[in-house]
């Protein structure tokens, strides 16, 4: 049985930034469904505040994941969240029994993969296997949807996201009339980061491939130790910028909009700039990059080495614990491909 018109849903999105601006396709897919329908997206508070870019969304509801880290906790804040009516729909993207025990209380129903063994929390929950193969993970998101409301999954999905319309709270000076890209080279995954001796090589090379443009390098403070030898390299190049540590993750969407193309590993900034419009060059290793990469195809491009057996590994340390997957991409291509799509 299912809710053929649901007034109100819940979503519990993912517990990082990047699946969660992904899993927007699925809040446009249901506007599309439901006419009418308020969507509330329930998401960790260190990135809730970034989702206010999307149009379609009625209310963000942010929470501490460490204050709500046992099962008893996740299923009182299911419960509080129905205070006031239980919603019609519950969408557990959290893929954990932990995400689940929020969905179960605050919803009539409820919805979400089969996977790891807490699907008896869900009224509804269909296997990997009922989605088709190749697609992206936006798409495999927003098919959930399709499954439960037995209607045509659309010929193609969105991702509904707009540039912050306020001036920037830091007031960043950056030059007019003068390319600026972003550089995104560590992330809190330590199988996703650049080797230093790479990323200080790669740097070098985009800044002289590109003799006019400005390079800002970005990162938040848990990559902060292992980017800031990478910044002090080029703490005197009049060209290169070290912005890590020193930008909300709303001051980066203000970069993105005011940036010429990004540069980066598979991270969250990654998502967060092509949901933007701007061009991105993803280095990849440790995902595929129809599965993970740019959803926006015609203004970035996904690299990754064709040389290694071992992709994707999908672990958090690489297991020859060398990141070679990331060494092998090629300078000159990553430089390339820079110029192909901020040109395009």
């Amino acid at each position: 049985m299912v809710h053929r018109s649901p007034q109100r849903i819940l979503i519990v999105m993912p517990n990082h930034m990047g699946d969660s601006i992904l899993s927007l396709s699925l809040v446009h897919l249901a506007k599309n469904y439901y006419p009418g329908v308020l969507v509330d997206v329930l998401a960790p508070a260190n990135f809730a505040a970034i989702l206010i870019l999307c149009p379609l969304i009625h209310q963000i509801i942010p929470y501490d994941r460490d204050q709500h880290k046992t099962w008893w906790k996740r299923y009182q804040l299911g419960k509080s969240l129905s205070l006031h009516g239980k919603y019609d729909l519950a969408i557990c993207l959290a893929q954990s029994i932990r995400g689940a025990l929020i969905a179960k209380p605050a919803s009539q129903y409820q919805i979400g993969y089969r996977r790891d063994g807490y699907e008896y929390l869900l009224s509804h929950h269909y296997t990997l296997t009922q989605i088709p193969k190749g697609i992206h993970y936006a798409e495999t998101q927003a098919y959930l949807l399709s499954l439960y409301a037995q209607k045509p999954f659309p010929k193609k999905v969105f991702i509904p996201f707009e540039k912050p319309r306020n001036s920037s709270p830091n007031s960043f000076s950056l030059k007019k009339k003068v390319e600026h890209f972003l550089l995104v080279l560590g992330t809190k995954v330590p199988s996703r980061q650049i080797p230093r001796n790479k990323a200080v090589s790669l740097v070098q090379h985009l800044l002289d491939s590109f003799p006019k443009a400005h390079f800002l390098l970005i990162g938040e403070q848990r990559a902060a130790s292992y980017l800031q030898p990478i910044a002090q390299a080029f703490s005197s190049h009049p060209r290169f910028h070290n912005y890590v540590n020193k930008t909300t993750l709303m001051e980066l969407a203000h970069l993105c909009a005011m940036s010429h193309g990004m540069v980066a590993v598979d991270s969250g900034p990654v998502h967060l700039a092509d949901a933007l419009g701007l061009p991105v060059v993803s280095l990849m290793g440790t995902c595929l990059p129809y599965e993970y990469g740019p959803f926006h195809k015609h203004n970035s491009k996904a690299l990754v080495s064709k040389r290694l057996s071992c992709i994707p590994c999908g672990e958090e340390y690489c297991p020859y614990y060398t990141s070679e997957c990331l060494i092998d991409i090629d300078n000159v291509a990553i430089s390339q491909a820079l110029k192909d799509i901020s040109t395009s």
